[in-house]
Parts: C-alpha cells; structure tokens; sequence
C-alpha cells in the first residue's frame, strides 16, 4: 500500500507542475475577476499575487476588496502609493488577506490601527510605510508580527518611539519623523536588530547603554538631529557596530568612554568640538574605528598631541579635518607641540616644595 501511494505521488508531480505553468500563462485561478477587486489591480509573478491598490478613493472600497469571501487569502504584496484619499486604515480593513510585503508611500494616511494587517501576522516580512502623514504607529503590536525583518517609518509625523519586542525585527528605519528622544528601554527587547536609523529628526539625547544590549547591532544612524552632548557609556557596543553616524548635530561635549565597540568607521563631522581628548577617542581609535572629524572647529592645543604624534591613530582620522584657523591637521608638525611637554614638566614642578 505505501508503494503504490509513492508511485502515485511521483506521477502526480509532472501533473501539478504543468497545471502550474498553464495557470501562469493562461492566468487561471490567479487572479480574481479585476470587476470584483476595482480599483485595485491585481498581477502575477512566479505564482505570486500582487496587489496595487493606489486607486482606491476609501477605505470602504478596501473593506469591501479584501472581505473574508475574497477567493484568495495568499499574496506576495500590496503596494498603496501617492494617494490623496486614505486617511486612517482601520483594525480588519484587509481581512484575512496575507502579505509578504507591504509598500504604502506618499499617501495621507496619518493613522494605522492595530489590527489593520492582522492577516500577515505570521507572514509579512518587509513593511515599509514611508513618507505619509502617520502622527504615532502601533509599535505594540510589532511582536505579534512574528516575521517582519524590516520596519520602515521614513518621513512621517511621528514623535514617540515607544519600547519595541520582536524576535525577527532587523531593521527600523524612523528618521525624518519628529522624535525628540529615545527612551532608554526601547530596545531591550529586540535581540536581532542590525540597523537602526533615525537621522533628520529633533533628538536632543541618547540616555547611557541604550545599545549595550543588541549584540547584532551593526549600524546606527543620528545624524542631522539636534545633540550637543554625550554622556559617558552613551553609545556602547558590543563589537559588531561598524558605522555610528552622529554628524550635522551641535555635539560640543563627550564624556570618557562614551563611544566604544565600533569597529570601521564613525562619522562626526559638522559639529561644535573644540577638543579632541584622548579619554574620549583613544578608545575609539584602539577598537579600530576611521574617525571623520571635518568641519569641527578643533582648537588643536596641546588636548590634541596624543594624536598628532602617534602615525597609527592619525592615520584613522579621515582626510580635511581642519584645525578651527584652517590648517589640515595631518600637516602639522609634531614638534609644534613641544612646548605641551615643558608646560606639563613645569605644572608638575610646581606640585613641590624644595623648602
């Protein structure tokens, strides 16, 4: 008996595979009626459905499209774009109707319900909802989306990242949005994130050991926010980080050992620093890390003779860093700064009495 029901299954294959194809070239059974599912259009690729609703002009008409009698519950992606008319996309708004992927862009969606996707909970991987008019996002319910690897919030209107679980997120992209801050907990929760990026926003500040638990972290994206100081154990990492970019902010202060663990390179260009302390930087220069330090306007006294003197870590500062009156620091000599050695030979003299 199991022979023949494994002879039979291997017959069968020729069969399935060929009604495959037909459905393909001949759009059997693929796509519904395109009357039933006006304004959406429905199209096929390697026996994926797509959806590209951009046409709807309610959100009734994707209620109605997307009911739980909709033939087909299975797709690949739905795509909404440049679309005037949605506003809110309400909890159950797709039915049951799965996706792999979802593209919403340039739309006045300015609310997304819980709920709304509830179909793809245990399918979508990639969700991008950029460049709409979304004031807040569920991120609750990100740990009910037990596959989604990319979350992207790009230009939006959105200003509080609340705390995030998942076990599958890896990227989260929010930047121009309207953050203010990143609470300190956010992350504690997401143990396979790799890129986070939140520039062109209006943060101020990054609470100690915000990162210190992703251990797949790999870049960090802050620049064009509005820093001007960072604490001491802000940004550490746990070895993978390989970018950390914090330029076109207003940072004047860093605290000792407040940058440690990146590994390739660190981008602070166009800000306030005036110093270049060696508590601050030898250790982002031992960990390996290529420092762009341009437009800063670096005083370049005796703080910044550690660096000058030691061919290794000066050749890790990217080139047209500038001293703040012009001049290229990998041009200046480093017997310039001799007179740093007797000023700290006679501070030291000072400390004792001869009497």
């Amino acid at each position: 008996m199991d022979s023949f029901a494994l002879i039979f299954c291997f017959a069968l294959i020729p069969f399935v595979s060929s009604l495959q194809t037909a459905s393909t070239e001949w759009g059997i059974d693929l796509c519904p009626d395109p009357l039933e599912i006006d304004p959406c259009i429905c199209s096929t690729e390697d026996y994926d459905i797509n959806f590209d609703c951009s046409g709807v002009l309610t959100e009734d008409q994707l209620r109605e499209i997307f009911a739980d009698s909709f033939p087909g519950t299975d797709a690949r992606k739905l795509t909404i774009k440049d679309n005037s008319f949605l506003t809110v996309l309400h909890d159950g708004v797709f039915g049951k109707t799965q996706f792999i992927e979802v593209h919403i862009s340039g739309t006045n969606i300015h609310t997304i319900e819980a709920g709304a996707f509830r179909g793809s909970y245990d399918r979508v991987v990639k969700m991008v909802l950029s460049d709409n008019k979304l004031i807040s996002f569920p991120f609750g319910e990100v740990a009910n989306f037990t596959k989604l690897e990319q979350l992207d919030l790009t230009s939006n209107l959105i200003d509080n990242l609340r705390k995030i679980s998942s076990d599958s997120l890896e990227d989260l992209f929010v930047g121009a949005n309207m953050l203010t801050n990143i609470p300190a907990n956010t992350f504690n929760n997401t143990p396979q994130l790799k890129r986070f990026r939140a520039g062109r926003n209006t943060i101020t500040s990054i609470d100690d050991q915000t990162f210190s638990t992703l251990h797949s972290l790999q870049q960090v994206d802050l620049t064009a926010n509005q820093i001007k100081k960072i604490g001491r154990h802000t940004f550490i990492f746990n070895g993978t980080v390989t970018s950390l970019y914090l330029s076109f902010n207003s940072i004047s202060s860093l605290g000792e050992n407040a940058m440690m663990g990146v590994t390739n390179m660190m981008n602070i260009e166009s800000n306030s620093l005036k110093t270049f302390d060696e508590g601050v930087w030898r250790p982002v220069l031992e960990d390996g890390a290529v420092v762009s330090i341009k437009n800063n306007p670096l005083q370049c006294d005796c703080d910044i003779r550690w660096l000058i003197v030691d061919d290794q870590f000066l050749s890790q500062i990217m080139s047209g860093a500038t001293c703040q009156d012009g001049t290229l620091i990998h041009e200046i000599d480093p017997a310039y700064f001799d007179y740093c050695i007797a000023t700290t030979v006679a501070q030291n003299t000072e400390h004792y009495d001869f009497d």
